[in-house]
């Protein structure tokens, strides 16, 4: 930060605690009344005012929450949200609200993001420019969706302003706020707002990344120094960052790779799809994973876990993965009998064998000279004997049951 800005820098809490203070009183004057306060919202003030509040996020004066509360009274029935919008995957996905209960979060995440006519055109929109929904989708059509029927109209609204703060390849970063008020001309001022908000959010953004990249380079010097190697890995299995040990088993090859994009790939075929797992947009079990493999005269024990913080700082950083490498002597550990534990045929127990070995099934189905159609049949009967559902869910639980693992 240079020198002029530092008076702000310090000015900045003051600031927001100060209009915390007026905030406050001026809920209490009006008995609590949020409806009234909103009918007041001054438009002239508040660039200032939601500008203090988002620098006041850095220097832990405030929080996102309170910044998406005020952001509610620029438009009645207010409903605000900072949503992330995956353009390959179509999906959209929010963690910080206002307005919105958790179910409301819950139903758009799994489902209604889908559907949401409005994101096609996000994903393509400028940076950068406040719109209002009718300029995205118009309304006539919209009241025809089934994301205005079932679930717009639940939550009480009808339309909506946005903005794209930040695009990254297919990702969109964009704050959102909906709104029980159909008229667009009347809608435009917030668009406008949010226009004048964006150099700031955008700032905000960048400053936060920055300081979660020092906190990382911290972590990884930590692991570096007693030999375990750690790889970061981001959305689209992006490789963020790698300490040095990392870098040389990249470098080797064996257990991993990094293809000329950027993208990091497991070896261990049933690994591999749980870090694509952890990494979707709607992360499931498992967030811990981890297997052992032998090569080259060594035995790396792998551990994958799904990094959580608080909800600004995943929603600003997106999905991370850490991957980390503990290698020693090699060491096959002798495998439970898992065959006989869950009654597995001697052709289903041997494809179970292939895929811990990290083989994809068409490999494993290759090997044993048998159709991949014959394989699949025989990893659904082993499915149903399990109790899993899913590849990666298989791999978990009987790479639990070989020694050395968890």
């Amino acid at each position: 930060m240079t020198a002029t800005a530092k008076p702000r820098e310090r000015a900045v809490p003051f600031l927001c605690s100060l209009w915390l203070y007026i905030e406050n009183e001026c809920v209490t004057s009006l008995g609590g009344n949020m409806d009234l306060r909103r009918t007041a919202f001054d438009f002239e003030r508040a660039p200032a005012q939601l500008t203090d509040i988002l620098y006041g996020c850095l220097f832990g004066e405030t929080n996102w929450q309170h910044f998406l509360d005020r952001l509610n009274a620029a438009l009645p029935g207010g409903q605000s949200l900072l949503l992330s919008y995956d353009a390959a995957a179509k999906q959209g996905r929010f963690e910080l609200y206002s307005g919105l209960s958790d179910e409301d979060a819950r139903n758009y995440n799994e489902h209604y993001s889908l559907v949401n006519p409005w994101m096609k055109r996000a994903a393509v929109r400028p940076v950068g420019v406040g719109v209002i929904s009718e300029q995205m989708y118009p309304y006539d059509d919209l009241r025809k969706t089934e994301f205005y029927h079932d679930y717009m109209r639940r939550i009480g609204c009808e339309a909506g302003v946005g903005i794209t703060v930040l695009r990254e390849d297919a990702r969109s970063t964009i704050v959102t706020t909906m709104t029980t008020r159909v008229d667009p001309r009347a809608n435009m001022a917030a668009a406008t707002l949010l226009t004048q908000l964006q150099p700031h959010l955008r700032r905000v953004l960048n400053i936060t990344r920055s300081h979660l990249a020092g906190c990382e380079e911290e972590q990884l010097a930590i692991f570096q120094a007693i030999g375990i190697g750690v790889l970061l890995v981001g959305s689209d299995c992006a490789l963020k960052r790698a300490n040095a040990v990392a870098q040389t088993i990249l470098d080797r090859g064996d257990l991993c790779s990094v293809n000329p994009r950027g993208r990091f790939a497991l070896r261990h075929a049933g690994a591999n799809s749980v870090l694509l797992q952890m990494l979707s947009v709607l992360p499931a079990e498992p967030k811990h994973f981890s297997y052992t493999t032998d090569s080259q005269s060594r035995s790396a024990k792998v551990t994958l876990t799904r990094l959580f913080r608080d909800k600004a700082t995943d929603f600003w950083g997106g999905p991370k993965v850490a991957v980390t490498v503990e290698e020693s002597k090699a060491c096959r550990p002798a495998p439970i009998v898992f065959s006989q534990k869950f009654r597995l045929t001697p052709a289903e127990a041997r494809l179970t064998g292939s895929l811990l070995e990290g083989k994809s099934l068409k490999e494993a189905a290759g090997s044993f000279g048998v159709a991949e159609g014959t394989a699949r049949q025989q990893l659904k009967s082993v499915f149903q004997k399990v109790g899993v559902s899913r590849q990666s869910e298989l791999i978990r639980v009987l790479t639990i049951m070989f020694g050395g693992l968890s």
